[in-house]
């Protein structure tokens, strides 16, 4: 008699990643507008560059072996530090983070909600948009135009709410 195919999946969740270089930031603005996160933007943009493709390493080797198979990676927030403090800045910010997550070949679909540091600092809303929002969309195959959005994955839905819009 044929075993019964399950229909057993799991997720990982991930939060608070903060992404972050140096050169992500204009330091002269973050000294006068944000100077209590002068160091904070040092601490993640060491954490990126020596903790971060460790933790993803894992995480993607988890992925592969995982059983039940891992269906997606939920991030709950927070993926780039942000307060960049200009537009340009947080545009590549958040380029630089889909290409660190593009290269860690997770294997799975990310499902992104927003986090308050995902959105901080001039311009950090417009690059969220244009930069991860659509990547987003790619994740789910759907064209995404908020990051309140809904996705099934098996037979569970996960709903992913903009507390920022």
């Amino acid at each position: 008699m044929a075993a019964e195919p399950r229909d057993d999946f799991s997720f990982l969740a991930l939060g608070d990643t903060h992404f972050d270089r140096l050169e992500h930031h204009d330091m002269r603005w973050l000294a006068a507008e944000h100077p209590g996160d002068v160091a904070q933007v040092q601490h993640y943009s060491e954490h990126a560059a020596t903790l971060l493709p460790q933790l993803l390493k894992t995480v993607a080797d988890q992925c592969r072996r995982s059983a039940p198979s891992v269906d997606c990676l939920v991030h709950v927030g927070d993926l780039v530090e942000g307060l960049c403090g200009q537009a340009d800045l947080a545009s590549k910010h958040c380029r630089d983070a889909l290409t660190f997550l593009e290269q860690a070949e997770l294997g799975v679909p990310l499902l992104l909600t927003k986090g308050n540091h995902d959105v901080t600092g001039p311009g950090a809303a417009e690059a969220y948009r244009d930069e991860l929002l659509p990547y987003l969309g790619r994740q789910v195959n759907d064209r995404l135009t908020s990051a309140r959005y809904a996705v099934r994955r098996r037979d569970c839905l996960f709903v992913m709410y903009d507390s920022y819009e």
